[in-house]
């Protein structure tokens, strides 16, 4: 059993600590507030862009080189998003494990596997796993569309080039601060079912307008699907490990109240065993005070 002495700063170290899980705890409930609001806006974004393909029927459906299939057995990339810092329960762990799955399901199937990496804790994690072609490490925290535009354009060069026949992401899908879940999706090449295209049935009255041609028009709904699927990702990411630190924190923060309550009682019994023996020793030396006299 711990002294009096011992317990006293026990408890002030926890109570220093509480005190940081718990802002730690508000501030990530703050960005999780922002985040779902970014989300619901991505989400609004990305219906406008698959009702503006509906408008204009089948061209949303025409091949472009954003949907074209890749050579068969070529390389692949895989776009791994986590994030910076830990304190977040499992959800780094859950990427990287979601992440490993997928390459080591594809090693008969791929010549090659590569990995991109946006937040530093799953290319710390996956370093000597896979072949690493780039960490964007200059990815704000907070996700951007900007950002998101610049990898886009960057992974669709990739593959109109050739160099990779199928290029996917994972990341941790939000459904609730309680409730996450790491996913895998292919980007390239893109499905045109997510704008809803393929065998659309033909507009409602007259036909619209198009300009630039439907072939051009195609390629740029689709290379703006992906860019938003990005953005998306990162959205549904940033919820995710805000939702997953706010909980974490809410559970540390019980944790040590629990610590902090059991240390209280032992620092309590710790007091009132020194109190006795110091009693029982002024008994003993009275007594033997009076013995002598």
């Amino acid at each position: 059993m711990p002294t009096y002495r011992e317990a006293s700063r026990k408890l002030q170290s926890l109570r220093s600590m509480r005190r940081v899980t718990r802002t730690m705890k508000m501030v990530s409930a703050g960005h999780l507030r922002r985040a779902q609001a970014a989300l619901v806006r991505a989400d609004r974004v990305f219906d406008d862009l698959r009702a503006m393909a509906a408008e204009i029927g089948p061209v949303a459906g025409l091949p472009c080189t954003l949907t074209r299939p890749g050579e068969a057995g070529g390389n692949a990339l895989l776009l791994v998003v986590s994030a910076n810092r830990g304190l977040c329960g499992g959800f780094n762990n859950n990427v990287v494990r979601a992440a490993g799955a997928w390459i080591e399901a594809g090693r008969g199937r791929w010549r090659n596997i590569r990995a991109s990496f946006i937040g530093k804790k799953a290319h710390a994690a996956m370093r000597g796993r896979v072949e690493i072609r780039r960490l964007h490490e200059d990815v704000a925290a907070r996700p951007e569309f900007a950002d998101a535009l610049r990898i886009g354009l960057e992974l669709c060069a990739l593959f109109q080039a050739g160099m990779y026949s199928e290029i996917h992401i994972v990341y941790t899908r939000f459904r609730s601060a309680m409730a996450c879940e790491a996913v895998v999706e292919r980007l390239l090449p893109a499905d045109p079912a997510a704008l809803g295209g393929g065998p659309v049935a033909e507009a409602r009255g007259a036909r619209p307008l198009l300009e630039p041609d439907p072939p051009t028009l195609a390629e740029r709904l689709m290379a703006k699907a992906v860019h938003l699927t990005i953005y998306r990702a990162l959205c549904h990411s940033h919820a995710s490990e805000c939702g997953s630190r706010m909980v974490a924190m809410d559970g540390a923060t019980t944790n040590i109240d629990k610590l902090t309550t059991r240390t209280t009682l032992m620092r309590n019994t710790a007091r009132q065993a020194a109190i006795t023996r110091e009693l029982v020793e002024i008994v003993a030396g009275a007594e033997t005070l009076k013995g002598s006299g």
